[in-house]
Order: structure tokens, then C-alpha cells, then sequence
């Protein structure tokens, strides 16, 4: 259990709940637990970290945390526009990578090297035989 919410927690899909005494020795707290809940994705995070305040719900206490999902008559009464997803797209950017044109280049060249000695071994028909049958044609 230890491994998956470490893991959890390391991918940002869960949301801390708080830290309680859950064993006392004579009044002294001698072991204390963190309760956290966690989500499927990031995105439902977000919207229950952001969506909760809007419909005045919370995620309990740190001895009764409320993972519960959405109800669909709560995901109707969210207001969307005011989930900033800004944290999930900024993921989105950093895994996108940005095509290297300079290698691009190089690599159409080198194909268009490859190709040229086929194309010009390729019969080639008479101007006056592709005047003739590509009248849309202009020279």
C-alpha cells in the first residue's frame, strides 16, 4: 500500500488530507498517520482539489477523510471555467518535443538524393505529347 501512494503521490494524484494521532501512550502521541486521497489522474485531482470549494465540500478530516467521487448532479452545478488546469497542460508541454528542422532538413535531402537517380531514369513523354493531353497545363 506504502509503494502504490508513494507512487501516487510522486505522479501529483493525490491531495493531502492531514496527519493525526493514531496511537497515545499516557496522553503522548506515539504514532501519527497521514491520510491523502488519491485519484485515477491528474485531471480528476484537479477538478476535485478546485471543484470541492465551488459546491462547499471539503475532503473530511485527517482521521475521516471523504474521497468520494462527484455525484453527477454535483458535476452538472461545477463551473469549469474556474478550474485552472494550468498545472496538467504545463505536463502536456514539457513531454511535447518540438521538431528538430535543421535535422528535418537534412533528412529530406538525403531522401530526395535517393530518389533522384530513379527519377531520372523514368521515360519521359514528348512537350508536345503533355501540351496535347494536359490542355490546363501552362509552359
Amino acid at each position: 500500500k506504502e509503494k502504490a501512494l508513494a507512487q501516487l503521490r510522486q505522479d501529483k494524484k493525490c491531495v493531502y488530507v492531514g496527519t493525526y494521532c493514531a496511537e497515545k501512550v499516557l496522553g503522548v502521541c506515539i504514532r501519527k498517520k497521514s491520510n491523502f486521497c488519491c485519484f485515477g489522474t491528474k485531471l480528476s485531482r484537479l477538478i476535485h482539489e478546485q471543484g470541492r470549494p465551488q459546491l462547499k465540500m471539503g475532503f473530511g478530516d485527517a482521521e475521516h477523510p471523504q474521497c468520494r467521487g462527484f455525484t453527477v448532479e454535483e458535476l452538472t452545478k461545477l463551473n469549469f471555467d474556474k478550474i485552472d488546469l494550468s498545472e496538467l497542460l504545463s505536463g502536456l508541454y514539457s513531454k511535447f518535443k518540438t521538431p528538430n528542422m535543421s535535422k528535418l532538413s537534412q533528412d529530406f535531402s538525403q531522401d530526395w538524393k535517393k530518389r533522384m537517380p530513379t527519377l531520372e531514369k523514368a521515360p519521359k513523354p514528348p512537350l508536345q505529347t503533355i501540351k496535347e493531353n494536359k490542355k490546363d497545363a501552362t509552359f
